[in-house]
């Protein structure tokens, strides 16, 4: 397993350095090959102890506190902020950190704000946490499987994207 930025997951796949990945990529070239997995949807989570956030996230609420990005590549501006982008928005991303788990005792002392898929944020009773949906319209998207088509007939390439279609099949949004 490993982490890459966007960008290299298709040149991986191309020079055979990966052998799948996990990803949303929709401008994948024809040499990749995809299936879906689930679909995400985001929650923002606040302190239960939030000066101003309690019964609603307002978009203005959200756009004013500071913002903690979960990524395993270490940027500074994920999937919310090019949603953000397209509506001519910007959240103040102000920590950047690659484990989701490490989000809830960072939020429940601070004024912060974490948007996390729903997914995630459904694993566990996350404690001194509030969780609201993000307070603009979006359509969440579908993870995808990709590989390079080489690997289509290869039967321990298929074994395993069959098991990892399967083990998606129980994840909800």
């Amino acid at each position: 397993m490993r982490s890459l930025h966007r960008q290299e997951i298709v040149d991986c796949l191309e020079k055979g350095s990966i052998d799948l990945a996990i990803t949303i990529l929709p401008d994948a070239p024809t040499t990749i090959k995809r299936a879906s997995l689930f679909h995400v949807n985001w929650l923002s989570i606040v302190s239960a102890e939030h000066p101003e956030i309690r019964d609603a996230m307002t978009l203005e609420l959200f756009l004013k506190y500071p913002h903690v990005l979960v990524t395993h590549v270490g940027d500074l501006k994920g999937y919310i902020d090019r949603l953000l982008d397209d509506r001519g928005l910007k959240r103040t991303v102000a920590m950047s950190l690659p484990y989701a788990l490490a989000v809830p005792a960072i939020i429940a002392q601070t004024d912060m704000i974490c948007t996390l898929s729903a997914n995630v944020i459904r694993l566990t009773n996350w404690p001194r946490v509030r969780s609201f949906p993000l307070p603009f319209d979006y359509f969440g998207y579908q993870e995808t499987l990709l590989w390079h088509r080489r690997n289509d007939s290869d039967p321990g390439h298929a074994w395993l994207r069959r098991m990892l279609i399967r083990a998606s099949e129980t994840v909800t949004s």
